[in-house]
């Protein structure tokens, strides 16, 4: 199928993976050196590109899977993404073995207390601004209703280990029967 083997495709975008970690627009020049040692031309090139940056997804995997493609079918195309992840993977891995050893350390323990902290208060502060802008130009039977909602979804996360997802489908089930209720009584 082609002169290219899926070796080279997968150490081509190896490199490309390695020395761009973290992506964008700063694979592209080293993507164009790439290809054009595969005898690509510029245009087709400009070609991939754009069909990559319309793709959902990385542009270096999306340019590594139609490349491989392109050159050597599907396992081209699977070689030439592996060779573009497989760096971000290894390095993803050795930072999370890496930072599990470093979660029983008693600064990181501090750290971790501090965040947990400042993400309550960001919490706090949001719930608050959101009661506010609720409640303004309400009557007061509703100010209290959706008070005492608030208030007991608050009691219930702090003193029990349910799952927020119960509380934000509650929310979403409570809204909506609300919502058809006011609607049938044309008080919308």
């Amino acid at each position: 199928m082609s002169q290219y083997s899926n070796h080279s495709l997968f150490l081509s975008f190896f490199k490309i993976g390695l020395f761009t970690f973290g992506g964008g627009m700063a694979m592209i020049p080293w993507l164009e050196e790439e290809l054009q040692r595969y005898g690509m031309s510029r245009e087709e090139i400009l070609r991939i590109f754009s069909l990559a940056q319309s793709m959902p997804g990385m542009i270096a995997t999306n340019v590594s899977t139609i490349v491989g493609r392109k050159l050597n079918g599907f396992w081209g195309s699977v070689w030439a993404t592996s060779g573009v992840i497989f760096p971000s993977f290894v390095i993803i891995l050795v930072i999370a073995l890496g930072f599990s050893s470093l979660l029983y350390q008693t600064s990181m323990q501090g750290a971790l207390k501090a965040i947990r902290a400042t993400a309550a208060i960001m919490i706090l502060f949001s719930a608050s601004s959101l009661i506010k802008k609720t409640l303004s130009g309400k009557k007061i039977p509703t100010k209290l209703r959706a008070m005492s909602i608030v208030l007991a979804i608050i009691l219930l996360s702090l003193f029990t280990r349910l799952n927020p997802i119960i509380f934000i489908l509650t929310a979403i089930l409570t809204a909506s029967i609300e919502y058809l209720i006011r609607k049938k009584r044309g008080s919308l």
